[in-house]
């Protein structure tokens, strides 16, 4: 996440996330939906369902390309109609991106904590929580956005303790805020640039 200097780029900060890393975690849920085809191949209709959620998920990005207006309606159908397969969680935080780019915050906030009360794929749900912190941050709840980001999954404590530090330094608890960067730079990987993060704890007024 970045250091927000106006009431937009939370929201921008996610939109960029998105276009960075959603083609990667696209490709992780279809490939898990593809080992889940290998080790039922012997349940046609499983494989079938599969197949078809597939070719829904490949017309729903068609459809989010060319702007198709009832594009949130499609992602509601195949979330529904395929709610077993991976393609269905996919579907959601889809929803959440449409809605978001609509300018329907509180839309996107809804399917995004219906995504982690209902989602099959554990990979999703740390993706669903910075998303929906950052809204619920945006929409002036900060409590809803601390709560959302307790109890990191170890993969993504960089990402958690950083956007905690953010909202604890908005709120002026820059003690908090400043124990929050120190537990993202601690937590990131030995490649990762950590020098926003950095700036970000190196700016923070002595106390």
């Amino acid at each position: 996440m970045q250091n927000y200097s106006s009431s937009d780029e939370p929201l921008d900060a996610i939109r960029h996330w998105w276009d960075k890393n959603g083609k990667s975690v696209i490709a992780g849920i279809a490939l898990a939906a593809a080992a889940v085809v290998g080790w039922t191949g012997y349940h046609e209709w499983q494989e079938r369902t599969l197949t078809n959620a597939a070719l829904a998920w490949y017309e729903l990005e068609l459809a989010v390309q060319d702007g198709n207006a009832a594009v949130f309606e499609k992602a509601e159908e195949l979330a529904s109609r395929y709610k077993r397969t991976p393609y269905a969680d996919l579907a959601r935080l889809m929803q959440a991106r449409i809605a978001l780019d609509q300018g329907d915050d509180q839309q996107a906030m809804n399917v995004l904590s219906r995504l982690l009360s209902e989602a099959r794929q554990v990979e999703l749900r740390p993706i669903a929580q910075l998303r929906l912190a950052a809204l619920q941050w945006e929409a002036g709840d900060a409590d809803a956005a601390l709560a959302t980001l307790s109890a990191p999954p170890p993969a993504f404590v960089t990402e958690f303790e950083e956007l905690r530090g953010d909202i604890l330094k908005d709120l002026g608890d820059l003690a908090a805020a400043r124990e929050a960067y120190d537990n993202a730079i601690v937590a990131a990987p030995p490649e990762a640039d950590i020098s926003l993060l950095l700036l970000k704890r190196n700016d923070l007024p002595a106390i």
